[in-house]
């Protein structure tokens, strides 16, 4: 396991070093231990757009939306764990690694207290980061503007929110107050939102009835306050082989010659 272990990290760092605008973030841990926090009765999928440096990088996210709770999610980091758990368990060495960018939170909304989980996946191999925060209060204001996703009559909303200008879309034609990752507060699902620099795009691509179950995984979280854990990922973006260092104990060996300078690009969704 610890030569698994090493494998993983020199190869995972070797291709950050060689693609500097890239953002890893970590697969999930273990899938094995959980609690069941609800169940899902619907699941609308979203094709995220994200802006990182000077790339533009599409990741798809899931909103599970259970009767207490909603719970935003990466399923293809997901399904990469359980084929990687699979291979584990039946004695390979080697299984696919996470050389793709994603949208990095996973969020759990109770809809009853009106408190978010919310889960930051760090650079692989470093641990979840994780924190809890009321419901933010949106200060939607609605217009008369009018557009259609996915069929459904859709009506515009615009707020402020850490930093950025949104534009959403909502539908009255499905009247669940909720929306991806941390937003909602509207009449109607949330089928699309944007901010004014487009640097985050959310547009829901399916909805469909599900029976399934809503995850808080049991992992080896560092907890903290938002707060802190902003002032983490930056650094970690900035500093990152630091980082690396850090977070697997000097396990791992650096190319000759790669400059102590080496940062990502560091465009969170929340400025402040």
């Amino acid at each position: 396991m610890i030569h698994r272990r090493i494998a993983s990290v020199a190869s995972v760092l070797l291709l950050c070093i060689a693609s500097l605008s890239a953002q890893w973030a970590t697969c999930y841990q273990s899938l094995s231990s959980s609690k069941v926090l609800d169940t899902a009765s619907y699941e609308v999928l979203y094709q995220v757009q994200m802006r990182w440096g000077r790339r533009i990088v599409t990741d798809t996210v899931s909103l599970l939306i259970g009767r207490h709770y909603t719970q935003t999610y990466n399923p293809r980091l997901k399904r990469m764990k359980r084929q990687k758990d699979s291979l584990f368990r039946a004695g390979h060495d080697v299984a696919p690694s996470v050389n793709f960018l994603t949208f990095p939170e996973d969020t759990y909304c109770s809809l009853k207290t009106g408190q978010i989980t919310a889960v930051y996946r760090s650079f692989e191999p470093g641990p979840p980061l994780r924190y809890e925060e009321p419901a933010p209060k949106f200060g939607w204001v609605t217009s008369a503007t009018d557009s259609t996703v996915l069929t459904y009559p859709c009506t515009a909303a615009q707020m402020s929110f850490r930093g950025r200008d949104y534009r959403a879309l909502f539908t009255m034609s499905i009247p669940l107050s909720v929306g991806p990752w941390k937003f909602g507060g509207l009449p109607g699902l949330i089928l699309k939102i944007e901010d004014a620099k487009q640097d985050y795009i959310f547009t829901a691509i399916a909805i469909r009835s599900v029976n399934e179950g809503i995850h808080l995984w049991d992992w080896k979280y560092q907890e903290n306050s938002r707060k802190d854990i902003r002032k983490y990922v930056e650094r970690m973006h900035k500093k990152p082989k630091t980082y690396m260092r850090i977070v697997t104990n000097g396990m791992v060996m650096f190319r000759d010659g790669d400059a102590d300078t080496v940062s990502f690009p560091y465009n969170p969704i929340e400025l402040e």
